[in-house]
């Protein structure tokens, strides 16, 4: 038995080595070699082509979605409204409007700002500003319980413009002149919440060489309103220095 079985192994083996190497492929349709090379067609004529660049091949896969886009497009039965296509634009009277209102709001470049004033005066003034041609802004300020730095009344105007001059020699760019109330022409150093503050400031200005300033109690409760007045143009700017002198309240260039 056993011999048998060897038999049998030493044939598969000999079989096995002849199909491997191609002595069977006449009685059997083998896809190897050399039985496949001699079955190729032109082999001669076949080449190779090198993969395509990674710029290339965006443009080459868009080409035939914008060709399939517009077969589908033209195979549509329902053309699409030619409406659709057509640009839109505002209309001419809208446009022409803005631009007649524009050059208006622009040429009102000239802006002059009045000193704080008790919301009397203030009324009197904005509505004598308003028939000279001016645009005013209010703004009203409510002021508590403080302490005021001055410096007593002068005697003339000119005599208050030096002294105003003289502290901003010395780094005081934040005086006034006081326009009315108790403390008309006297000028203002400072506004303080506290005594001891208005204090030391007293005593910083005297070490400056400016010994008479003086502290003040304000009232528990004031209102002060602000004017800013814009006008048209500079020969219109120039009601704004005679409505002040009127007034008696100072004014300068905005900003």
């Amino acid at each position: 038995m056993v011999r048998w079985l060897l038999v049998v192994l030493v044939l598969a083996n000999v079989g096995m080595w002849a199909w491997t190497h191609g002595w069977l492929a006449p009685w059997l349709q083998a896809d190897r070699e050399p039985r496949r090379l001699e079955r190729q067609i032109d082999a001669d004529r076949l080449r190779v082509v090198p993969p395509a660049s990674p710029e290339a091949a965006p443009s080459a896969a868009a080409t035939p979605a914008s060709s399939s886009t517009g077969s589908s497009f033209l195979g549509s039965s329902s053309p699409a409204p030619a409406s659709s296509a057509s640009p839109s634009f505002p209309p001419a009277s809208s446009s022409s409007a803005s631009a007649s209102t524009s050059p208006a709001k622009a040429d009102r470049t000239v802006c002059t700002a009045f000193a704080p004033l008790d919301e009397e005066r203030a009324r009197r003034l904005q509505s004598a500003l308003e028939a000279a041609g001016a645009e005013i802004e209010a703004t009203r300020s409510e002021q508590g319980a403080s302490y005021l730095v001055y410096l007593p009344p002068a005697p003339t105007a000119a005599e208050a413009q030096r002294r105003l001059a003289e502290l901003r020699r010395i780094g005081r760019s934040d005086v006034f002149l006081i326009p009315d109330g108790p403390y008309r022409q006297a000028i203002s150093l400072g506004i303080f919440r506290y005594e001891e503050a208005a204090r030391a400031l007293v005593a910083r200005l005297a070490a400056l060489g400016e010994p008479g300033a003086l502290v003040a109690p304000r009232a528990p409760f004031t209102v002060r309103v602000h004017l800013q007045a814009r006008w048209r143009d500079a020969a219109g700017a120039g009601t704004a220095g005679t409505l002040a002198a009127q007034f008696d309240a100072p004014v300068r260039d905005c900003g």
